[in-house]
Formats: C-alpha cells, sequence, structure tokens
C-alpha cells in the first residue's frame, strides 16, 4: 500500500455544505435575527408570568379524558412557526425597530378602537388586552418580510399599470367590506376618526405597487 495516499478518496470536506446548506443561509438569518427571537421567547415568557390566571384557564378547559393532540390548535401554532420564520429571516435591528415601535403603537389604538365600541371584545372583557398588543409588531415584521418575499417575485416595475389597477379594485373593495362591519358603531367618534383615516390613506397612494 505504500505511495498510495487513502485521503485522496475522501470527500472534500465542504462538499455536504454544498449540497445541503445550513439553516441560517437557507433562511437568511442574521445577528439580528438570534436577538428578535429571543425577545419573541422573553415576550411570551413574561405574558405567562403575567398573565398566569389565564395560561391556568386554559389549560382548566383541556378534557385529560380525550387525546391531547385533538384539543389543541395547531392552525394557531403553525401561524406562530411561520411567523417566527418570517421575523427572523432578514433581520436588521436598525429598520426593524421601527416597525415594532409602529406594531405596537398602532396595535395599541386598534385594539383600543375595536374594544372600546365593542366591535370586538375578548374573553377577559379587557379593553383593551394589553397581553394581545405584542402581537401586532410581530405580524408587522411578518408583513415586511412577505412584502420583500413578493417585492423579489413580484412583476417589473414596468407593469406599473396592472398595480394601479389593481389598487383600484382592492381597497374600495376593503372599504365596503370594512364599513360593513364597522356599521352598527358608525355614530362612535372612534370608528369615525379610522373611517376617515382609511379613506384618507385609500385615496392618497404614494405606491400603488408596495400598497
Amino acid at each position: 500500500m505504500a505511495g498510495i495516499d487513502l485521503t485522496s478518496f475522501d470527500p472534500p470536506p465542504d462538499s455536504a455544505a454544498r449540497h445541503w446548506p445550513r439553516p441560517a443561509s437557507l433562511f437568511r438569518w442574521t445577528r439580528s435575527s438570534y436577538l428578535l427571537l429571543s425577545l419573541f421567547f422573553a415576550t411570551l415568557l413574561v405574558i405567562g408570568i403575567v398573565w398566569w390566571p389565564l395560561a391556568q384557564a386554559n389549560m382548566g378547559a383541556i378534557d385529560w379524558s380525550r387525546p391531547l393532540w385533538a384539543q389543541i390548535d395547531w392552525l394557531l401554532i403553525g401561524i406562530f412557526a411561520v411567523m417566527t420564520l418570517l421575523v427572523m429571516a432578514g433581520a436588521n435591528i436598525k429598520t426593524d425597530a421601527l416597525i415594532v415601535a409602529v406594531g405596537f403603537a398602532g396595535g395599541l389604538v386598534i385594539e383600543s378602537w375595536g374594544t372600546q365600541t365593542h366591535i370586538w371584545t375578548y374573553f377577559t372583557l379587557e379593553r383593551p388586552p394589553l397581553w394581545i398588543i405584542p402581537a401586532w409588531p410581530i405580524a408587522s415584521l411578518s408583513i415586511d418580510r412577505l412584502y420583500r418575499l413578493f417585492n423579489r417575485l413580484a412583476l417589473p416595475t414596468a407593469h406599473r399599470r396592472l398595480f394601479t389597477v389593481l389598487y383600484w379594485l382592492i381597497f374600495p373593495i376593503f372599504y365596503a367590506l370594512m364599513l360593513t362591519f364597522v356599521w352598527p358603531t358608525r355614530a362612535q367618534s372612534l370608528t369615525l376618526s379610522a373611517l376617515f383615516l382609511c379613506a384618507f390613506l385609500i385615496l392618497t397612494p404614494t405606491d400603488h405597487r408596495a400598497a
């Protein structure tokens, strides 16, 4: 066997990496991604501690005589799993901080409007329930990631007229549905303010494609 280099039969050390990309590369994770993930789980922990009676009430509703898997809200778990991956994709703490701030502020305003006017309620009857507010910045970050993805996959800017037509088809329909939804509270100042603000934003678009 002298003169034969057995190491020549070993595969290149990085061959597996070429065929199986690491999750960080596949999902475009950055250093900020891990920070956002940590903050996300820390928020869930704080909510679980502060509103522990709610967690106990939910656990008390479990029927232990039935299979546990049949009582789990798998859709909700799936949504949160997808949102977690979206939030971590291409995270940038500098730009994401503004999105988070807007999400918190917007969520607080919208939840206050909806619960104060009884358009919707929560089983805790809080107006608004503070434990639901953190879901808004998470959703805002997820929407931002989806926008970036669709922005790369969408038609080129040359089809600007198409986006304009779609804009004026979709948003008037959205406004009509919203008007139907809030109609019972149409006389209340918070609802009138929300309707006016939405109408103003719809009628003054800055970028039909981005909208």
